[in-house]
């Protein structure tokens, strides 16, 4: 055998040494030598196991005959022990992402330390919180990094709020200036008691809120820079944009030195906390001064401009163009139409008024920028392999997206702004681009769409088809409620003055069940206001035998003076964030009602009238349908009781 493996490796000189080496006797007691040490090693591991096995037992049988020393220590009521460092490590095990839920987790203690330790240590972090003064960036300086004695008041904090009936609203001055001491630390964005806190103490929680978000503009240096919490209001507190934005506008009209670290999320928090158009204009004319020597950041805030004063924004940055040279005005014309329109790699985008978006403003912008952004310099990443995309990249898929919006909304105006686009183009293949587009638009303007054979037959039948799904359900409630729409607000026979006479919702609530039942053709069975497990009120659902869950209508009479916030509010939390729950149930109707009132919203920093606002919460729902996963779609509905009054004064 020896001989057959020097053939094997012969005229391999490597082969040959490591065999030759391998024979030598000095290897083998190399090896005989390594291998007693790797048999000692392993019994000395071995006894560390069982050492620490035995030790974890004591530990354990310890705190099960002593749960006192969780809740109440001998060193002192609110001091952190080995014990509590020691649960709380046990939390973190076998979780390769932690959260919140695992330290305020106490019960899993439970099957490994007996049910009075896990109430030990929960009591004991209940109390803990109150005692421990977690630090402000505000007040000094430290790193990110969060000490076990602040996840332990982290999670005693939650656990109030989760299993104490009436947090926040018990909570004494002192209590709540410590608790809120707490809101920027939490492992995730913000604690999830938060917007509970809010609701209960709006003042003050907004206040300490702006202590830190001042302190971060204020300090914040460079690029790199860690968001302290500019970032969080931006990702998971979007309902506190409208109630900040005043004081972020007023700071931002204070400052008198440019501000380009964190401007983005300033500007998202003014845009979705519904500054109007002609202050954030005013906003971007004051920081296009101040950064007259900075050509990229004048860009920037020049896309601001131009979205919400189009008329001023765009004659302006056309002259401004023409005073750089030719490489100075590409780079900026692609960070402003970036800017203004985001690209396919960059979605960070001002783009809000949309007063840009008329057939003139459109056709100019997009014959200046191809102007700068020309498309025989377009960069073509189709099978060139791994790349990292650039500004330029994102530029010219912007600048495409201003002929996306002259198409995409078939009209006379940009029918003709296209016709006049091609009629000035100079290059070949974007002249026959543009005319093909608006070929294809006024055929899709000028022609209707025959019927089929099938779609005659369709006609026919009943427009109520039985549902055999939960969807099929939703649907069909859709259905009904558009019809209701339809007859209160254009109906000859519209019973729209006595039902103005119902004042109340419970009251409005029984007249919308009453005309479900009466055209339910035993389709579905209404409920109004079953309780759910939680205590919970839908206002009506919609039942079939065949279908597993029920689709809920959540009710509001708009008359009731609801805000565009608290109407997404409750869409968010109330009908997405509750009756929603169940696995089955993915689909669910908001149905707002107006009596006589007549006033506007505000939604998501746009202003609508009773026309917009099922289109505006509509929008918003799309904007955070990705954090509810299980909800399928929710739909809007908007009936004016006083329509109908409005057509028969006409």
């Amino acid at each position: 055998m020896l001989e057959d493996l020097r053939k094997a490796v012969s005229g391999n000189s490597v082969l040959e040494d490591k065999l030759e080496r391998l024979l030598n006797p000095e290897s083998s007691e190399t090896m005989k030598k390594y291998e007693e040490e790797l048999k000692i090693s392993r019994e000395k591991f071995k006894k560390i196991q069982e050492d620490r096995e035995k030790n974890d037992k004591e530990w354990i049988t310890h705190l099960s005959n002593n749960p006192s020393e969780i809740s109440s220590p001998p060193e002192g009521k609110n001091n952190i022990t080995d014990h509590h460092l020691w649960l709380l490590r046990e939390l973190e095990k076998d979780s390769p992402n932690i959260t919140r839920q695992h330290y305020s987790d106490w019960r899993s203690l439970t099957p490994k330390f007996g049910k009075e330790v896990a109430l030990a240590y929960k009591d004991f972090c209940m109390n803990y919180w109150r005692s421990h003064r977690p630090p402000l960036k505000s007040e000094q300086n430290f790193d990110n990094s969060i000490p076990a004695a602040l996840l332990i008041a982290l999670s005693g904090l939650e656990i109030e709020a989760n299993e104490i009936s009436g947090f926040p609203n018990y909570l004494d001055t002192n209590d709540l200036n410590t608790a809120l001491r707490y809101i920027t630390w939490d492992i995730n964005g913000f604690p999830s008691w938060f917007e509970r806190v809010h609701r209960a103490f709006p003042k003050a929680t907004e206040d300490a809120i702006w202590k830190e978000l001042l302190w971060e503009l204020k300090t914040c240096s460079s690029e790199g820079s860690l968001s302290h919490i500019l970032q969080d209001l931006i990702r998971h507190a979007p309902w506190l944009h409208e109630l900040m934005a005043g004081r972020v506008l007023k700071y931002l009209m204070s400052r008198t030195s440019p501000l380009i670290i964190r401007k983005e999320y300033c500007v998202k928090i003014l845009i979705e906390g519904g500054v109007e158009s002609g202050k954030l204009a005013i906003l971007a004319d004051k920081y296009i001064a101040l950064n007259a020597d900075n050509y990229k950041e004048v860009a920037w805030w020049f896309a601001l401009l131009v979205d919400n004063d189009a008329n001023s924004g765009i004659s302006r940055l056309k002259s401004w163009l023409l005073l750089l040279n030719e490489e100075d005005a590409q780079q900026v014309a692609a960070i402003f139409i970036t800017a203004l329109l985001g690209g396919t790699y960059t979605q960070k985008t001002v783009y809000y008024a949309g007063k840009f978006k008329t057939a003139p403003h459109l056709k100019t912008l997009y014959m200046l920028m191809h102007k700068y952004i020309k498309p025989s310099d377009d960069i073509q990443r189709a099978g060139k392999g791994v790349y990292s995309p650039t500004i330029r990249d994102d530029a010219q898929d912007a600048r495409d997206k201003l002929l996306h919006y002259l198409v995409e909304i078939p009209s006379k105006a940009n029918y003709y702004a296209l016709k006049q686009i091609s009629e000035e183009y100079k290059d070949g293949s974007q002249k026959l681009l543009v005319q093909r587009r608006a070929y294809e638009m006024a055929e899709r303007y000028g022609n209707l769409i025959p019927w089929s054979a099938e779609q005659f037959k369709e006609f026919h039948k009943s427009k109520v088809l039985p549902p055999r799904t939960h969807r099929q359900l939703f649907e069909l409630a859709v259905q009904q409620l558009n019809a209701l729409k339809g007859w209160i607000e254009n109906g000859n026979d519209s019973p729209w003055r006595t039902w103005q006479k119902a004042a109340e919702e419970n009251e409005v609530r029984t007249l919308i069940a009453g005309y479900l039942n009466q055209n339910s053709k035993n389709h579905y069975t209404i409920a109004e206001e079953p309780e759910l497990a939680n205590d919970q009120r839908m206002d009506i659902r919609l039942a079939n035998p065949n279908v597993q869950s029920p689709v809920p209508i959540e009710l509001k009479l708009l008359d009731k003076n609801w805000s565009g916030r608290k109407l997404c509010e409750r869409l968010r939390n109330q009908l997405a964030g509750d009756y929603l729950r169940e696995e089955s149930a993915g689909c669910g109707i908001f149905l707002l009602i107006s009596l006589n009132t007549e006033k506007n919203w505000m939604v998501e920093g746009k202003k609508v009238s009773i026309e917009g606002l099922a289109p505006a919460l509509k929008e918003y729902w799309k904007d955070i349908s990705h954090g509810y996963t299980g909800v399928e779609e929710i739909e809007v509905i908007v009936i004016n009781m006083n329509k109908r009054a409005l057509v028969s004064n006409t």
